[in-house]
C-alpha cells in the first residue's frame, strides 16, 4: 500500500515541478489529501493542499472544473462548475485534519494534520461541534510556555480505543502528560492516547 501512495507521490511532484510533460488532470486527486493524513505522512497532505489551492480554475474562483487542462486555454471538456464531487473531496479531506475515524483500531484521531503555526498562536486555535461516527466533538488547542493544553469536550460516545491525539509537535516526544490532573503514560512520538471525555490534556515539552 505505501509502495502505492508512494508512486503517486513522486508523480505528483514531478507533474507539480514541471519536470514531466502533461495534458490534463482531474482534481478528484485532492482525496489523496486525506489519504496522507491516515498514512500519517502530514507534511505530503500540506503540498497537495497548497498545490490544488493554487491550481483552481479559473484563479481565484474557489472551485475547481472536472478536469484541469495544462494549456488553460485549450479548448478540452471541463465538466460543471463548480464541481461539487470534487469540492465535497476536498472538505472531507480537510475534515480528516480535525478528525477522523480510524475504523481499523476503532479509535477518533484528532489534529492529525494540524499546522504547527496554527497551534503555536497567541491566540490558539479551537474547532467546534465536528460531527463524527460516535457525537459531535470540540476541542481547542493553546500554547502556555513548554506545555500546549489540549482541551476536549462532547456528547460523544468513546469508541473502543477512545481518542487519539496524534503528535502536532513535529514529532517530538513529550516529557510528560496529564488528563484531567492524572499522569499518563500512553503516549509515544506520534500519538497520545486519551480514554475520558470531557478531557483536559496538558503536553509537557
Amino acid at each position: 500500500m505505501y509502495n502505492t501512495f508512494d508512486k503517486y507521490y513522486d508523480f505528483f511532484r514531478k507533474r507539480r515541478d514541471h519536470k514531466i510533460d502533461w495534458v490534463n488532470y482531474t482534481p478528484y486527486e485532492n482525496r489523496l489529501i486525506g489519504s496522507f493524513i491516515s498514512l500519517d505522512q502530514p507534511d505530503r497532505a500540506h503540498e497537495l493542499i497548497e498545490f490544488f489551492l493554487n491550481d483552481q480554475r479559473p484563479h481565484a474562483w474557489n472551485h475547481w472544473p472536472e478536469v484541469i487542462w495544462n494549456d488553460a486555454r485549450f479548448p478540452g471538456y471541463i465538466g460543471d462548475m463548480p464541481h461539487t464531487w470534487v469540492g465535497s473531496d476536498f472538505i472531507n479531506a480537510i475534515r480528516s485534519m480535525f478528525v477522523y475515524e480510524n475504523e481499523f483500531d476503532q479509535s477518533l484521531v484528532l489534529a492529525s494534520a494540524l499546522y504547527q503555526d496554527w497551534i503555536d498562536a497567541p491566540q490558539g486555535m479551537s474547532v467546534a461541534n465536528l460531527p463524527t461516527y460516535y457525537g459531535e466533538i470540540s476541542y481547542s488547542i493553546k500554547k502556555e510556555n513548554n506545555s500546549y493544553r489540549f482541551s476536549i469536550t462532547g456528547d460523544v460516545k468513546l469508541p473502543a480505543n477512545g481518542i487519539k491525539i496524534r503528535n502536532f509537535n513535529h514529532s517530538t516526544l513529550p516529557k510528560r502528560i496529564t488528563v484531567n490532573g492524572k499522569e499518563i503514560t500512553e503516549f509515544n512520538t506520534k500519538e497520545i492516547a486519551v480514554k475520558a471525555i470531557p478531557a483536559e490534556v496538558v503536553i509537557y515539552y
